[in-house]
């Protein structure tokens, strides 16, 4: 039986391994300039939804009900004042109020958490669904598909 050797005129190619795969894809994102305009936008309200007020340091308020102290939102977004309403920006006020004078800037920040976490929930269920369906249309085809 002979043996086969491989000819010394063809290189070896080497497979890239998972680290290089990692930069080469990282590489990529870095590149683009609306990835790293997404990746900003998702990190700022991240760090507002976090340092809205005082709530991420004091676990003994995470499941009960206690007053916080604002950090980024100086006022709360419930408490309403009799008055003056509609006020314009300010140094107070960064965006101004609403017609029961209610900070702006304060029901943004709280409600950012709020988005931060029912997106990617909603993202999980049209995933889950969508991939369900797709792999029975695949998998039947004709009429289904």
């Amino acid at each position: 039986m002979a043996v086969l050797e491989k000819p010394s005129n063809i290189p070896l190619v080497r497979r890239p391994s998972r680290f290089q795969k990692l930069k080469d894809g990282l590489g990529i994102v870095l590149r683009s300039r609306t990835a790293m305009a997404g990746a900003v936008l998702v990190l700022f309200w991240i760090i507002v939804a976090l340092f809205a007020d005082d709530l991420i340091f004091r676990p003994d308020c995470w499941f009960a009900d206690c007053k916080t102290t604002p950090l980024l939102a100086r006022y709360s977004p419930f408490e309403q004042a009799r008055g003056l309403g509609w006020q314009k920006p300010s140094a107070d006020h960064w965006i101004g109020t609403d017609k029961r004078n209610r900070d702006i800037w304060a029901r943004i920040a709280h409600g950012s958490r709020i988005v931060l976490v029912l997106a990617p929930i909603s993202v999980l269920i049209a995933l889950t669904i969508g991939g369900a369906l797709g792999l029975v249309a695949g998998y039947f085809g004709g009429l289904i598909d």
